[in-house]
């Protein structure tokens, strides 16, 4: 039984959160195939039958519109969107294995401790890609970023798509719905860590290809049939994430700013505050 966050355990949660935040900021090209196979034991760990199609898209705003404009062609081929059951699900029935090894305190301390630290590491980030995803919400197929509409397309193409009616479709409303972040989608850092530093390996075993599948994707969508997933930017510079169909998403000073006085107010109160 674990009881006390302190000491060995605590050095080994900084490093491994050290770790977490450095690899976020990586973008070297994701191995395709290995990936796919996480995918595939992901859905089989979850009761699902793996999807028949693994849609590759060079960024979260290709991929979702891919997502629309597919759904919209396939009509009811691609299947329902499985998050729950893939995510979610699996999630709630290992915690209370994992618990069980361990005091209600030290769970605590332990998730907002690395949760906690995640949080305050990419919030400002994180926003940021919601707001420029949020932008696009309302934009028309033929208005998008030359590179976005020609990365579209060619996807599409390379999926046995349609892709010259694609302006008849200029006023649809793309959706984000069911739209994962891996690394930062709640619980997967400390999933991660009960399972690799602390050696609870039965009580995650059923998870542990969900755990590899949040951890080394990018940003994904996952209906029964088919699995969209979004390549890491190309490059970082200072605050922007530049994509390779030439998307970017900027972290403006306002939300640096408003990411400080969150983390602050969580550490300190409210009265940091302004």
């Amino acid at each position: 039984m674990f009881n006390s966050f302190t000491g060995d355990i605590k050095d080994a949660a900084r490093r491994h959160l050290h770790t977490w935040k450095t690899a976020l900021g990586l973008t070297t090209r994701q191995d395709h195939a290995a990936i796919e196979q996480v995918i595939t034991e992901a859905y089989r760990a979850a009761g699902l039958t793996p999807p028949r199609r693994i849609v590759w898209c060079p960024s979260p705003l290709a991929m979702t519109w891919v997502r629309t404009l597919s759904t919209e062609m396939w009509q009811q081929q691609v299947g329902a969107n499985v998050r729950d059951t893939l995510i979610d699900e699996p999630i709630r029935r290992a915690w209370p294995l994992i618990q069980a090894c361990m005091s209600q305190g030290f769970c605590r301390e332990l998730s907002e401790y690395l949760e906690g630290g995640l949080i305050d590491a990419v919030r400002a980030k994180e926003q940021a890609l919601w707001n420029a995803l949020s932008d696009e919400c309302a934009t028309c197929f033929d208005t998008l970023p030359l590179g976005v509409r020609a990365a579209i397309t060619e996807t599409l193409t390379a999926e046995g798509l349609p892709s010259t009616d694609l302006s008849a479709l200029a006023l649809l409303y793309y959706g984000t719905d069911g739209f994962v972040w891996g690394p930062v989608e709640s619980q997967a850092i400390t999933l991660a860590f009960v399972r690799k530093r602390m050696k609870l390996e039965s009580e995650t075993q059923a998870v542990t290809p969900l755990i590899s599948l949040l951890e080394q994707s990018h940003t994904f969508i996952a209906h029964e049939n088919v699995f969209w997933i979004s390549e890491p930017p190309r490059f970082i510079s200072e605050n922007t994430m530049h994509y390779g169909d030439g998307w970017t998403v900027t972290v403006s000073p306002e939300l640096q700013g408003w990411s400080r006085r969150l983390s602050l107010s969580s550490l300190f109160g409210d009265a940091v505050l302004p």
